[in-house]
């Protein structure tokens, strides 16, 4: 999960700053004092997954905050709750570690 997104920040940026990204997608948040986006990134293994929240990183001059999302997150409303990592099952063909970025 990416944190402190800018709000005009584009998926290929920041795929550009994660290029082995599985997946990106963006949520922007809502509100009048909010001028940050989060954005959720799965990458292909949790080495990379703890590389990526180690290495500083910043977009439009704004330093990002990237975390491991760990838990799976709940759908109420679409939004998701906590911070999680999510783990494929050793039954799935392709293993990836999800990280979601929340503020």
């Amino acid at each position: 999960v990416i944190t402190n997104l800018p709000q005009s920040a584009s998926e290929g940026e920041v795929r550009r700053l994660f290029p082995n990204a599985v997946d990106v997608h963006i949520k922007p948040r809502k509100g009048k004092l909010i001028a940050s986006s989060i954005a959720t990134i799965t990458l292909p293994s949790t080495m990379e997954a703890r590389a990526a929240m180690k290495k500083k990183q910043s977009l439009g001059g704004t330093e990002l905050i990237v975390r491991f999302d760990t838990q799976k997150a709940k759908k109420s409303g679409g939004k998701a709750k906590k911070n999680n990592i999510k783990k494929s099952s050793a039954s799935s063909a392709s293993k990836t570690d999800e990280i979601k970025v929340y503020d």
